[in-house]
């Protein structure tokens, strides 16, 4: 039985002054920092009372639907900043800090793209970040505001009540970029909202629960799913440092024992890393007895890690039955589909040769089958259609197809965008013009009402008239060798002869000698024609730490690919004889 949820008003504005009004003294959050020890922690009331200052200095700057960016490292700071944006009748915009980096570009995409008018950050920010990158970033015209320096606040300040409609655009996410320059997803009000209610009731929250958030706030699972949540519903939330989880997962385990957390997750490779990189002797003391739900999305869901995850932290109280599958994106606000949180996920395997013509067929023969795992139902309040994405005719059940979703969780469109009829959020079925639809890129379908994920449209790799899903290569490239670490390489098709060939471009261990290179290629050749019929016409090895992904550690193929092909042009040599070199040097 879900209770029922206490707050009832109409913007996040009455949803922070109601967290204030009725438990004031209540932890709202708590910051483990990455020095041991160093805890910062603020109560709800202490919360609104740093918004309403923050909102009140940027309302100085006449900030009424600018847009506003935020330049901050994880923590309480940058929540208090989102807040602080939308209380002064902004859009905020949420970027990680500006520091030397590899994604420095994209970053300079977002704020041509948004043009806003202040940089919100830090003094700390400011000072680690180089002279070169600053004096890139103030060619945009943008003030910056400091929230720590000494005058930024004189005590003077006094916030004017701003009102907020059902769609009044609150933030921009700006897409990870998988599939080109990165999109301002306008995400309004009313959406925010709407998706936190579904996100409740499906995962069963109430304000005895306690969230252990590890991911970026510059992403709609960490913003969304991670910090505002926990807010909406009125229970803690513990925040670490995303790096700090990548580094040493036993940081995340050790954080919901200490702090009893009953809902923590991320994407799989999460889940993968705790499996395989943390030790025994770290978990002496591990209780996990507490996590009732550990979702898992915003990448392919792996049946083998999820099993493998339950094996390994069952006899530490973790119960297979606390995985939540889960899917979603920007353009949704954030959740489309769960599993259910109070029973185990859904692994169903289905026929190898149905699923490459496009048909989920189960089969009782496990050699010749698939393990797909279930990204849940809908949930409630939003439609889901499978769509041939070339005629606009739904399809039957089983039949996979391009996944399309309508409902009050969807966001307006991107910023500075004009919507095209046909695409993006104006997917309209053949015969039906009154409803408008979300097309998502996303291939998937639909099995006893549950939705299971096959792949990307665009990703898709067609090999004589066969599909294949890139992360099913991938999968078979990571398990061949010791040498090939999860989540390191790209497999996408090249034209060559007038015929799509197999290339993957794959991250190495750099202690392997060179003569080491060519038997790990003959294992990986092997071991991608056993299990998908295929000959792989080149194996390009990179620098451990070089592949293309975004910055929420998603797998950019079309980028690989355009990195390979673009040094086989440059080289004016046939593919398999081009020589491996830094392709990666500048991402």
């Amino acid at each position: 039985m879900i209770n029922q949820h206490d707050f009832c008003g109409g913007s996040l504005i009455d949803l922070v002054e109601h967290r204030a009004k009725v438990q004031p003294d209540k932890i709202a959050y708590i910051h483990l920092k990455d020095r041991d020890g160093d805890i910062e922690k603020i109560t709800y009331i202490d919360f609104e009372r740093r918004v309403k200052q923050l909102a009140a200095k940027l309302q100085e700057f006449d900030v009424a639907g600018e847009r506003i960016v935020l330049m901050y490292p994880p923590g309480i700071d940058y929540t208090v900043a989102y807040f602080a944006v939308i209380f002064a009748g902004a859009i905020a915009v949420p970027v990680y800090e500006p520091r030397q980096s590899n994604h420095f570009n994209r970053i300079e995409r977002i704020l041509a793209d948004c043009q806003p008018k202040i940089l919100l950050t830090k003094e700390k920010v400011i000072k680690a970040t180089s002279d070169e990158i600053l004096e890139k970033l103030s060619q945009f015209g943008a003030s910056w505001l400091s929230t720590d320096s000494e005058d930024c606040f004189t005590g003077d300040e006094v916030w004017k009540p701003v009102s907020l409609s059902k769609d009044s655009v609150v933030f921009l996410q700006y897409t990870s970029g998988s599939t080109g320059n990165p999109k301002g997803v306008m995400v309004t009000n009313g959406n925010l909202l709407h998706n936190s209610e579904m996100i409740r009731l499906v995962t069963g929250q109430d304000q005895s629960s306690c969230m252990v958030t590890w991911l970026p706030p510059y992403h709609d699972m960490g913003l969304i799913g991670g910090l505002i949540q926990p807010l909406y519903t009125g229970y803690q939330c513990v925040i670490l440092s995303p790096i700090s989880v990548i580094q040493r997962p036993i940081k995340w385990l050790n954080a919901i024992r200490d702090y009893k957390g009953t809902i923590s997750g991320g994407p799989n490779f999460i889940y993968e890393a705790c499996v395989k990189r943390v030790r025994e002797k770290q978990l002496i003391d591990c209780d996990l007895s507490s996590w009732q739900v550990a979702f898992n999305g915003a990448e392919p869901i792996n049946a083998d890690t999820v099993n493998a995850f339950s094996a390994r932290f069952e006899q530490y109280g973790f119960r297979h039955s606390s995985h939540l599958p889960c899917y979603g994106m920007a353009e949704t606000t954030l959740m489309v589909s769960s599993a259910c949180h109070v029973s185990s996920p859904i692994i169903s395997y289905f026929d190898k040769e149905h699923l490459q013509a496009d048909l989920g067929k189960r089969s009782n023969q496990l050699d010749a089958a698939v393990p797909l795992v279930s990204s849940g139902k809908v949930v409630p309040d939003l439609e889901i259609k499978v769509v041939d994405p070339e005629n606009a005719i739904e399809n039957a059940d089983g039949q996979v197809g391009e996944i399309w979703v309508k409902g009050d969780s969807i966001a307006l469109g991107y910023w500075q965008k004009a919507p095209v009829t046909g695409e993006d959020f104006v997917g309209i079925l053949d015969g039906d013009t009154e409803h408008r639809y979300l097309r998502t890129g996303d291939l998937g379908f639909i099995d006893n009402q549950e939705v299971f994920i096959t792949g990307r449209i665009k990703d898709l790799i067609i090999i004589r008239g066969k599909n294949h899903y890139p992360q099913d290569i991938e999968a078979t490239i990571t398990d061949a060798s010791e040498h090939i670490k999860p989540h390191s390489g790209a497999a996408f098709s090249v034209e060559h002869d007038g015929a799509e060939k197999l290339v993957v471009m794959q991250e190495i261990d750099r202690r392997l000698e060179p003569e080491q290179h060519v038997e790990v290629k003959e294992i990986l050749k092997e071991k991608v024609a056993e299990n998908h019929g295929l000959q792989l016409f080149d194996v390009k090895f990179i620098r451990p730490g070089t592949l293309p992904k975004t910055t929420s550690g998603k797998i950019q193929r079309r980028q690989a690919k355009k990195v390979y092909l673009d040094e086989v042009l440059a080289n004016a040599l046939p593919l398999e004889e081009k020589p491996v070199a830094n392709l990666m040097e500048e991402l």
